[in-house]
């Protein structure tokens, strides 16, 4: 014959039944806690649109991001230099003024510059953040960035760099390749003050 449960054999009963019904619910509040989170970080991320560097075949690139190197300031055309044009074509280089007239000589790139540069836009992309739709009460910093150059081929000029505020994502080489290429960059700058100083 079955035994009858009496009271004291329910109470571990629904104890056990109570901390289970309560650790579920927990369990399933912080699962749908973390999917709001990452559901929120994907949606608050920057999503872009990539194009190919692979044509590109000039390079303008502006001094101003680049100047900040104290030796360069003793150059005679440190004032006169606005941006200096890389002819991948060509594979040479030469400093141009305010009004895109050349100024000095027109110099060689260097095996090694020219193979980086090559290398890079031949894998490299560039990524174009979509306009984002930003609520009235975001506060945006007055944080203006200049283009550090143009990336130029047959049909159309890509400024890479440009804010015009602390909100914009500028339009740039994707990943590390931006870095990668501002170093490239900086390095010409410097070599074409270098090998004109005494002119």
């Amino acid at each position: 014959m079955g035994k009858y449960l009496n009271s004291k054999t329910l109470l571990p009963i629904k104890y056990f039944a109570f901390v289970s019904l309560f650790l579920g619910l927990t369990l399933t509040a912080f699962q749908n806690c973390g999917k709001s989170q990452q559901a929120s970080q994907n949606a608050g991320a920057d999503q872009f649109i990539t194009q190919s560097t692979e044509d590109v075949n000039k390079v303008t690139v502006h001094m101003e991001p680049f100047i900040n190197n104290p030796e360069l300031i003793t150059h005679p055309q440190y004032r006169q230099v606005h941006s200096i044009e890389v002819s991948l074509l060509q594979k040479t280089y030469r400093a141009l003024d305010v009004n895109n007239d050349g100024l000095g000589p027109t110099l060689p790139l260097k095996d090694l510059q020219s193979q980086n540069l090559e290398d890079l836009f031949k894998q490299a992309s560039v990524c174009k953040p979509l306009n984002k739709s930003l609520s009235p009460e975001t506060i945006c910093t007055m944080e203006f960035r200049l283009a550090y150059a143009d990336l130029h081929n047959a049909q159309e000029t890509v400024s890479l760099g440009q804010a015009e505020n602390g909100c914009v994502t500028p339009v740039d080489l994707c990943g590390d390749d931006a870095s990668l290429l501002r170093s490239y960059l900086k390095e010409l700058v410097e070599d074409y003050f270098h090998s004109t100083q005494g002119n």
